[in-house]
């Protein structure tokens, strides 16, 4: 799948969004779909021009995001049901988008799929909300966010037996230099998106013991 420039509700910033929230999905161990950059020029839609005027879309030349197919994808049903060897897994997505404050995977846009026993997260481009915030708290501050009691694991994840030591090492385990190689990967146009994510996640990880108490704060298991 491509987003670019020209179709609905793209835009500059989402696309950074997708694609620097995608690369760190993979980062953390998320099987989420491998995405690259795309250059479209404007010499490649005149070439398409007839196809594009055909089907009303009107593109814009610049950059893109693309996203890689995901053979055999099966969306998720809702309400949601996870099997015990899901468990570990939809709990790592959970807290990867609190991380990355993510409110787009909810009961009524679940943007996640199960591919054999992997759980799939896809569509990033509403990711690090808090760029857009007004009077933003600290990162580490998630247990309140509105979004989290909306996210599509978040009722199963209140009730079920979860090895969170085991979630969140996955976390820990993850260096900072390879947070800070992920974000230089975004074309320079983006730079100043990627520096605001980086410095976002930086200041994560170094206050983490509270963060961790944040996310049970946010499932109800802590005042």
């Amino acid at each position: 799948m491509t987003k670019a420039i020209g179709l609905p509700e793209v835009q500059s910033f989402s696309l950074v969004h997708e694609l620097l929230g995608a690369r760190l999905a993979r980062a953390y161990g998320l099987a989420a779909p491998r995405t690259e950059v795309i250059s479209i020029s404007s010499a490649l839609l005149d070439a398409i021009r007839p196809d594009l005027d055909e089907t009303g879309v009107r593109l814009d030349p610049g950059l893109a995001v693309g996203s890689e197919l995901v053979p055999d994808l099966m969306p998720f049903a809702v309400p949601v049901h996870l099997a015990d060897n899901e468990l570990a897994e939809a709990a790592a997505i959970y807290v990867f988008d609190l991380l990355i404050q993510n409110p787009d995977r909810s009961l009524t846009s679940p943007n996640c799929g199960r591919v054999g026993s992997r759980i799939v997260p896809y569509d990033f481009e509403t990711a690090f909300s808090f760029r857009l915030a007004v009077g933003r708290p600290d990162p580490w501050m998630v247990g309140e966010l509105p979004f989290a009691k909306h996210h599509l694991f978040h009722n199963a994840l209140k009730t079920a037996i979860v090895d969170w030591p085991f979630v969140f090492s996955q976390f820990r385990a993850l260096p900072t230099t390879v947070v800070a190689d992920v974000c230089s990967t975004i074309p320079e146009a983006w730079a100043e998106v990627a520096d605001d994510v980086r410095a976002h996640l930086t200041s994560v990880i170094d206050h983490w013991s509270e963060f961790e108490r944040q996310i049970s704060k946010s499932l109800g298991r802590v005042p």
